[in-house]
């Protein structure tokens, strides 16, 4: 029969085994979770970045546009 301060002894370390390997569980799944996250997180920023470059892009065509309507009018003008 085991001596009981030795059935202490091992029962305390899987005591501790047992906690270790929920804390590390707990840290895998959060780090997962965490992951996932991320990734819709950057999915969400890449999506906004492309929609405003393209509002910029309509923009400074427009801007474009004016600049060109202005100065076919100052020429026309210095031209009378």
């Amino acid at each position: 029969m085991a001596n009981p301060s030795d059935v202490e002894t091992r029962l305390a370390a899987l005591e501790a085994r047992v906690e270790v390997d929920a804390n590390w569980s707990a840290i895998n799944a959060f780090g997962q979770q965490t992951a996932g996250r991320f990734d819709r997180l950057e999915h969400e920023m890449r999506t906004g970045f492309a929609e405003m470059r393209g509002k910029l892009d309509q923009t400074a065509a427009g801007q474009q546009q004016i600049v060109d309507l202005l100065t076919t009018v100052i020429s026309e003008r210095d031209g009378q």
